[in-house]
């Protein structure tokens, strides 16, 4: 890894560090940067991202991943369907 890119990860993983609990681990290989996130609850997220995009703004990444994040959370463990309930009886 380039000291280039290791200084972005750890720029990303301190980002994120602050928004979400649990581990997390910030890698870049070929191009292409993966987050891999793992809940104290046994939730394991894994987002990848083309790395070009880490130079634009990391700001920008760290709530882009954090609303993945989020919303991967709420579509696992809460139900967001539209469809009718059928009352019983």
């Amino acid at each position: 890894m380039k000291k280039e890119d290791f200084s972005t990860c750890m720029k990303l993983h301190r980002e994120l560090k602050t928004k979400i609990r649990g581990r997390i681990f910030v890698e870049i290989k070929d191009d292409a940067l993966t987050v891999y996130i793992h809940d104290r609850c046994g939730v394991k997220f894994k987002r990848t991202v083309d790395a070009k995009q880490t130079k634009i703004n990391n700001i920008s990444l760290t709530n882009k991943i954090v609303n993945d994040y989020r919303g991967y959370i709420i579509n696992k463990f809460f139900y967001t369907g539209t469809s009718k309930i059928v009352p019983r009886g």
